[in-house]
């Protein structure tokens, strides 16, 4: 999977601790199923503690959410990760 584009249908590592791609200016999630919501939580992960940048956050059919403020974060010790729950889900990420 490219750094910067994902195709998810469960929870996943977005940004790997230790890859040098914690600079970030925005994040786009968008929901691709065309019958069921989408439930996300965005997060930076540090072994077992989760820092959420956004939690239980409902995406409705066909819509997006678009973080673009205070997103870079140190990735020498910090993972991006994305929790995804849902009927079906179809979720795109794009991390620029």
């Amino acid at each position: 999977m490219a750094y910067g584009l994902y195709q998810l249908t469960s929870s996943a590592t977005l940004i790997e601790k230790g890859s040098n791609k914690g600079i970030i200016n925005s994040i786009t999630i968008s929901n691709g199923n065309a019958s069921n919501e989408v439930t996300i939580g965005l997060y930076y992960n540090e072994g077992s503690t989760k820092t959420y940048v956004i939690e239980n956050c409902y995406i409705p059919v066909g819509a997006s959410l678009i973080l673009d403020k205070d997103l870079s974060f140190d990735n020498r010790i910090l993972d991006l990760k994305i929790d995804i729950s849902g009927t079906s889900p179809d979720v795109s990420v794009i991390i620029k």
